[in-house]
């Protein structure tokens, strides 16, 4: 009878741990970030926890994002629908925590160029004037 006592009283002695150590904490939130069309966006959030393991579940407007449950969030190629508000739950054994969130704003204005020739100086033909005259340059 006495083995099942202290038996007892260990497992309640540990759950009582496991509560005091609390849930995840959350040490570097994902931060808010404003990109052009077709860029790639990266957000990250680091987490502490007693009680591993510890997991994660990526979200935009609180909505879970399928398949993101890495520490690291990453967009390719971002598009004006994944502008938004983005936010990450880590779990653990013991409980969750959610995240700030994090707003992504996408700028329509100006596009990434992924392929296709670039510019440069050394192509580019330069209009060079003066008061007296107009001369091409080539750089």
């Amino acid at each position: 009878m006495k083995t099942k006592t202290n038996l007892s009283a260990a497992a309640t002695l540990l759950a009582t741990t496991s509560l005091a150590l609390g849930q995840p904490t959350i040490t570097k939130q994902p931060t808010s970030q404003s990109v052009s069309l077709g860029a790639n966006v990266q957000f990250l959030v680091s987490a502490t926890s007693t009680n591993p393991p510890l997991t994660y579940q990526w979200q935009l407007t609180a909505t879970n994002l399928t398949a993101q449950t890495n520490a690291i969030l990453n967009l390719t190629n971002v598009q004006l629908t994944n502008a938004g508000d983005y936010g990450v739950v880590a779990s653990d054994t013991s409980g969750s925590v959610t995240s700030q969130v994090a707003h992504l704003e996408i700028d329509p204005t100006f596009t990434k160029i992924t392929k296709g020739a670039v510019v440069t100086t050394t192509m580019a033909t330069w209009i060079c004037s003066s008061p007296t005259n107009r001369v091409p340059r080539t750089f």
